[in-house]
């Protein structure tokens, strides 16, 4: 029996639950009121048995559905999204066993799909003008989909746990939209960038790139040049043993690059970077401060904990005028060398933490200005 949604707006629940067997496998239907709207849940849908009635029974006011253990044909396209009322912007697919191949069709309302899952080994977007949000939680896709540039609205991308080894940074250089590009967790080995566009009309709004939790160990910065918006790089938890390329970003304003096994790093190559206030290399196995810091002349927090650093020399920070926070905490550092001649350590400085080394306190005597708390 259909119900209006409309005469239980006094509830927090409106529920449509029907049991095609007495099982764990049983066909639900769930739709529980959010802020005003409907969240519809849809379990163990077989649409050869229950059909499209579902859809009649989706309250008006409905925003978002997800469809959980989808049994269906390995195939799953326009039967299903041709159904979903006008009404739903969100579409969630999970935890099913049976989905190998998605179409997403072009006639859709949908602006936000999220998918999670582990069989789907092909996903295809036809021309649409509407999806906005892309995320892929978990998927057996070994290669970024190549009908994303289909998507020419797509400002949000998230792939993670899928057996990708390899990104082309071509792949997304036709959504002029992108704003993030997220691509945490995978088996990330490569990076490359072969454009065969000119590079002006690549990454227009592409502010920020994750590609944290990979099994990158090589990273060329020149991959990311054509971002001429980017504004946040995060390569944490990786492998990365050598960075080599000039980074060239104007828009730069934080790298993220700890927790990975480098031994050395040349910023001596990157451009100036006027906007970058954030530079971490905690947790590598960096033996000395690099050279060039004055790159990154507004730096405000430098993170170096956990190397294998013995040695520190003033005079590699001098030139960072806004610096506020030094981080040097668990390393090996037995000497701290004062600024040479007239060079001195910018006013804005705030906090130097030192704990976790051989260092004595009293060598640290008329190291550091006196309005900087050392924390040793």
């Amino acid at each position: 029996m259909k119900r209006d949604a409309s005469s239980h707006a006094h509830r927090s629940l409106f529920v449509v639950i029907i049991l095609a067997v007495p099982s764990s496998s049983a066909f639900q239907f769930i739709c529980q009121q959010k802020s005003g709207n409907y969240a519809c849940t849809v379990s163990n849908y077989r649409p050869s048995l229950e059909g499209t009635f579902v859809f009649s029974h989706v309250p008006n006011d409905a925003q978002s559905i997800a469809f959980k253990n989808l049994i269906s044909p390995p195939i799953v396209g326009r039967s299903l999204f041709g159904n979903i009322p006008s009404s739903i912007s969100t579409v969630a697919l999970h935890e099913s066993s049976s989905v190998r191949t998605l179409i997403v069709p072009n006639a859709t309302s949908i602006r936000e799909l999220i998918i999670a899952e582990p069989t789907l080994s092909r996903l295809l977007f036809l021309p649409n003008g509407t999806l906005s949000k892309l995320y892929i939680l978990r998927s057996s896709l070994a290669t970024i989909p190549l009908t994303l540039k289909n998507l020419p609205k797509l400002s949000v991308l998230k792939l993670s746990q899928s057996p990708i080894e390899q990104i082309a940074f071509e792949s997304f250089c036709s959504l002029s939209k992108l704003t993030s590009l997220n691509l945490k967790n995978n088996l990330i080995a490569s990076l490359i960038f072969q454009a065969s566009s000119p590079t002006s009309q690549c990454y227009a709004s592409l502010e920020r790139v994750s590609l944290s939790s990979n099994k990158l160990k090589h990273v060329n910065m020149t991959v990311f040049a054509a971002m001429r918006a980017l504004e946040i790089i995060d390569l944490e938890y990786n492998q990365i043993e050598v960075v080599v390329g000039r980074l060239t970003n104007p828009k730069i304003t934080t790298v993220i690059l700890s927790n990975n096994n480098l031994f050395t790093i040349n910023l001596c190559e990157w451009n100036t970077m006027p906007l970058i206030n954030s530079f971490s290399l905690a947790v590598n196995s960096l033996p000395n401060i690099p050279q060039c810091l004055g790159r990154m002349r507004r730096v405000k927090f430098l993170n170096f904990n956990h190397n294998k650093l013995t040695r520190i020399t003033i005079d590699s920070f001098v030139m960072l005028t806004e610096l506020r926070s030094l981080h040097f905490t668990s390393n090996a550092i037995q000497t701290v060398v004062p600024a040479s001649g007239v060079n001195r350590l910018a006013s804005s400085l705030r906090d130097v933490f030192l704990t976790n080394n051989p260092l004595k306190r009293e060598s640290l005597a008329n190291v550091f200005p006196p309005a900087v708390r050392i924390i040793n």
